[in-house]
């Protein structure tokens, strides 16, 4: 049984291409849907889209790079970020100038990046606004500068980004940006900030797979079907194993580089300890807070890399092991994505080609219809559909991006390109271009260049359209048809639940393991479908066991058919209101042989030196069917490598074919295992395939420095620390000082080193200690940090009178020479 809902309202006289911004926002409003108010000096018009004001000047009170936050308020715990204009204490004394005391803070401490005049300020050895007061006698006091939450429909680093909400009433989370309501239909992910570029892909997907020529599997919890253009999961629950807003990136894997992306869910150290959650102080007490994640919350006890670290760690309930790393590895992209947690998918000339796994480039050059230095600028045409007459009418939408118009409402479609565009309907197997829309009630009418945002345009009103109308629509260049984009309409109508086949029965012939389509299409995506074998009155189940699919554009997907398909099959409807409609078909099966088409699963292609990982060689076969399955692999003589003999899963007694696998298994991985694994499949015919997938082998060492600049004050004690790691072994740790290596030296500097944490401690810290020292971890590799040491110093200070003797006279005139000598 197959039931898609309907989903999101798309207002369809708006763009899909932009953010959904008015024209013009009245003067004195600005931003998303004009939501927020100018908060200007002199009450002067901010602009109209970021709200920043003439000069930057706010109105009295108000700060921020949109004027819309309190002086008197720093937001979301985040006191370092106050850079508001209050100059009293708490106790209404007057703020001395930063400039005009002594003291060791400079422009660096400042979150302006400049000595702030008299404003209070949460210098970087404190935890709250403050300042040094006129008053002798007081010397510093705290400022009232409370915490707040961002104002509605702002939120997260002072409150610099704006909600998009689906409940434009709705104050997303202040810190997070999340929406209970999810997003506004043209934003997705954690907190609503990407935009969905809504164009139509080139072909649709079937359930399962989704992207850029359908290239990518959906990776959802409970194998739910994915949106077949976004690759986005219902609920964002991911399958085990799987994160990101795509599901795509595995759990043990952060990608290029950048461990403080890692949003993944591994829970336990290198060392099998369980993760401590984040917002908890046990066992191990901490100082982080929600802003410290990248993910913007509090992540319960996943894995992190927080801002004072280089890769994903946490603390651990193990109250005698304080804290360790977790084993997530740096990892390239999967073939076809690429850039920042792979967001983006690869458009090479090759389709078989990976682009580069950081910055996109493609080495065949670009797959036609796509530009720029990573192919990601699109030459496809635009295509917009909207209401003809009531532009304030909204269309129901499929999480596939298909649009549901009642049947006999009129709609235009507008296409938008770099050269003259055409368009052409496919219904049911039958395709109308504009040469025969007399056929269809659809008028053309060319725009002018002022009419379009791209060089040209064209509308296409679509009058009185009937269930006869449901089926793909397509923008397309007359001189180049391959440059197309589409859209999928369904005109639903309560009476014709199924688009039309044009004929009464369905004869089809069906192959052996040749993918089929049963055309069971409808006319509205909400309505429930069944696939029933009338031999036995039995419902054909829908899912991996069968390998049956379904599509409200397409029907039932066969994606292995074999004899169980053979005979009369019927496909019931039924609406949402209890309508009822059926489609009947006459099945034909003809054997036939096919070259098996194997599939490699594994978790990780990087892993670090001592590591073990796993390779899963599968393909689907008849039943009884003998087949014979081998691997080639770099360290073939290896006793550390392991596969099985090819194991038989038996997926469904309904349906004639099992599962064949077979599991290799590399232990205490060394470079000599890096390279290519290779299965190869035969059927006992003599066809054969294979598929083959790439290990890298990497060795690991990590430094973690504790700051890299340290303050001390001459004559104290001063520690400089480091935590650090490595695989396969911890690596030997010294400290330097230039060329010169550092030891124990008359208990006046001392190092200790223990397990994952190394320290150079000075009793006595001395002016001429200041400098920078270098923490160095070795093992097969080499990795160095290094920290500055400022040592300041006290003046020397010597008071000195023009009297001799050390007693004065009550109400004479003496004279005292005071005189300050730097160190």
């Amino acid at each position: 049984m197959y039931n898609a809902n309907v989903i999101d309202s798309l207002e369809p006289n708006r763009e899909l291409d932009l953010p959904r911004l008015p024209e013009v926002c009245p003067d004195g409003t600005f931003g998303y849907r004009c939501n927020f108010q100018c908060r200007c000096h002199e009450d002067q018009v901010c602009n109209k889209k970021t709200g920043e004001c003439p000069g930057g000047r706010c109105a009295e009170g108000i700060l921020g790079t949109r004027c819309q936050l309190s002086n008197n308020c720093f937001y979301n715990g985040e006191a370092d970020n106050y850079m508001g204009t209050v100059a009293v204490s708490y106790n209404n004394y007057t703020c001395m100038k930063w400039v005009e005391q002594f003291h060791f803070y400079t422009e660096v401490n400042f979150p302006d990046g400049t000595m702030p005049e008299n404003f209070c300020r949460t210098a970087k050895d404190f935890h709250r606004p403050w300042c040094y007061t006129t008053d002798h006698d007081r010397g510093w006091e705290q400022c009232n500068i409370n915490n707040c939450t961002c104002p509605a429909g702002l939120f997260g680093y002072n409150c610099e980004y704006e909600c998009h909400c689906a409940d434009q009433s709705e104050a997303c989370g202040s810190v997070s940006g999340k929406c209970s309501s999810g997003c506004a239909e043209e934003w997705h992910g954690l907190n609503c900030q990407t935009q969905i570029d809504l164009s139509s892909l080139s072909e649709v997907c079937t359930d399962g797979t989704f992207g850029y020529s359908c290239n990518f599997r959906c990776r959802c919890h409970g194998d739910q079907v994915c949106n077949k253009k976004t690759g986005e999961c219902p609920g964002g629950r991911c399958a085990h194993g799987f994160w990101g807003k795509r599901c795509q990136l595995s759990n043990n894997c952060f990608y290029n580089g950048q461990a403080k992306e890692y949003m993944g869910k591994d829970t336990v150290t290198e060392y099998n300890d369980t993760c401590q959650r984040w917002e908890t102080q046990n066992p191990h007490p901490h100082h982080y807070k929600v802003t410290d994640f990248p993910d913007q919350t509090w992540p319960e006890n996943f894995c992190r890399t927080t801002p004072d670290s280089h890769r994903p760690w946490c603390y651990t309930t193990n109250e005698t092991n304080r804290f360790d790393y977790c084993n997530i590895n740096n990892c390239n992209c999967a073939a076809g994505r690429f850039g920042n947690n792979c967001e983006y998918e690869c458009h090479c000339e090759d389709q078989s080609e990976a682009c580069e796994s950081v910055n996109g480039k493609c080495s065949s050059g670009c797959a036609q219809g796509w530009d720029g230095f990573n192919c990601q600028k699109s030459a496809f045409p635009d295509i917009k559909i909207r209401s003809t007459e009531d532009i304030y009418t909204s269309y129901n939408k499929t999480d596939a991006g298909d649009y549901v118009i009642p049947t006999g409402h009129n709609f235009t479609i507008e296409c938008h390109g770099a050269y003259p565009p055409k368009l052409k309907v496919l219904r049911s197997g039958k395709v109308n271009d504009e040469s025969d829309f007399f056929l269809l009630n659809i008028t053309k009418v060319e725009l002018t260049e002022s009419e379009t945002d791209r060089n040209f345009g064209a509308l296409y009103h679509v009058d009185n359209p009937d269930f006869t109308y449901t089926g793909e629509y397509e923008c397309y260049y007359g001189d180049n048809d391959n440059l197309g984009t589409k859209v999928y309409i369904f005109i639903s109508d309560p009476n014709n639940l199924f688009a039309p086949t044009w004929t009464e029965f369905v004869n089809l012939t069906i192959y052996h393991y040749r993918k089929t389509y049963l055309p069971c299409r409808v006319t509205d995506p909400s309505t429930t479908v069944k696939l029933i074998n009338t031999a036995g009155n039995n419902e054909v189940e829908v899912g991996d066991s069968t390998a049956v699919s379904y599509d409200p554009r397409l029907g039932f997907i066969l994606l292995y058919p074999n004899q169980f398909f053979d005979g009369q099959f019927e496909c019931e409807a039924i609406s949402k209101d209890g309508k009822e409609d059926s489609l009947m078909m006459v099945l034909r099966y003809l054997k036939s042989t096919s070259v098996p088409q194997p599939a490699l699963v594994t978790s990780k292609t990087t892993v670090m030196i001592g590591e073990e990982f796993e390779i899963q060689c599968r393909v689907y076969i008849d039943r009884g069917a003998t087949f014979s399955m081998n691997w080639s692999y770099p360290s073939e003589r290896s006793a550390r490598v392991h596969y099985t003999d090819p194991i038989r899963e038996v997926k469904s007694e309904s349906v004639d074919f099992d599962v064949l696998y077979s599991n290799l298994i590399v232990t205490k991985a060394i470079k000599s295992d890096e390279g290519a694994y290779t299965c190869t499949v035969q059927t006992n015919y003599g066809k054969q395939n294979n598929v083959s997938t790439v290990i890298h082998v990497v060795d690991f060492v990590s430094l973690v420095i504790a700051s890299s600049v340290v303050y001390a004050e001459e004559g104290k004690r001063i520690t400089l620390s480091a935590d650090y790691n490595g695989n396969p072994f911890l690596p030997r740790i010294t400290w330097w000082r230039g060329n010169n290596q550092l030891h124990n030296v008359d208990g006046n500097e001392t190092i200790t080193t223990m397990r994952n944490t190394t320290a150079y401690s000075i009793t006595r810290v001395a002016k001429h200690m200041s400098g920078t020292y270098t923490v160095k971890g070795e093992s097969t590799i080499l990795v160095t940090k290094d920290i500055e040491l400022v040592v300041i110093c006290k003046p020397l200070v010597e008071i000195k009178s023009n009297k001799s003797g050390d007693y004065y006279q009550y109400s004479h005139l003496y004279t005292l020479n005071m005189q300050c000598a730097m160190c």
